[in-house]
This record gives structure tokens, sequence and C-alpha cells, in this order.
């Protein structure tokens, strides 16, 4: 195993994967983990350094979850199923911005193809934001 430009065996590979995992950053701000990334920029083989990426890491796929059909999060079920009815009774596929236009998410147009499904459901201004960002995603 190679750590920036040094080599490992085996047995130092094992002694420093032990030394990261030792590391607890779940209590973490992601203001802490950028100061850490900040101040350990010059020592990327660093353990803390590695330990703070690997939470950074696990984090940003953690969130990614929530998209998936098979994740069971009683909370946000709802509006998947919110989500999922919107996609089919939506025409937004239909509109070309939606294909090319990175800012069509937050666009008034998208709101206003999907708004049918938002009054349906009288979602308040919350509600409205995390089904429309599922029914974008899951699209």
């Amino acid at each position: 195993m190679k750590i920036i430009g040094w080599k490992l065996t085996d047995s130092d590979s094992l002694h420093f994967l032990k030394k990261v995992r030792g590391y607890d950053l779940t209590e973490a701000s992601d203001v802490e983990l950028r100061t850490v990334f900040q101040e350990y920029a010059d020592r990327p083989d660093d353990e803390y350094f590695f330990a703070a990426v690997t939470e950074a890491i696990r984090r940003r796929l953690g969130i990614w979850q929530i998209f998936d059909s098979e994740f069971n999060q009683q909370s946000l079920n709802h509006y998947r199923d919110l989500a999922n009815e919107i996609n089919k009774t939506s025409l937004h596929r239909s509109e070309i911005e939606f294909y090319t236009d990175d800012q069509y998410l937050d666009s008034d147009r998208f709101l206003g193809v999907i708004s049918d499904g938002v009054a349906r459901y009288q979602l308040d201004e919350l509600d409205t934001e995390i089904v429309k960002t599922l029914a974008w995603v899951l699209a």
C-alpha cells in the first residue's frame, strides 16, 4: 500500500488503518471537518486527516440513501410516495429544460409544473422543498 509517496507493508497498513478507525469524528460538525482538512493539508498522510476524510465520505454516501427505494426510513416514505405520485401525474419530464437547465429545480417553472401535486397534498414550504427534490431525483 502506498500513502502519499510512502510504501507500507501489510502490517504497517493494518496498523495505520487501526489508528484511523480509532478516531471518532461522528460528532464533529462539517465546519470542524473542513478545519481539519485545512490544518492537515500539508500532511495528508496523517491518521487524523484520513479519519476526517473517512467521516466526510461516510456522511456524503449516507445522505444519498434517501433516494434509494430500498432505504426504509418511515418518516421519508410519505415524501417519497408523494414525489412518485407527482412524477406519475406531472408533465415536468416533458419539459426540455428539465434535462438541460441546471437551475430548473429551483425555477418557478418547475414549481408551476408540479403545483397541482403540491396543492393536492397541501404541502407547506418545507414539505414542498423535500418532495420537489425527491421528485427531481426520482424522475
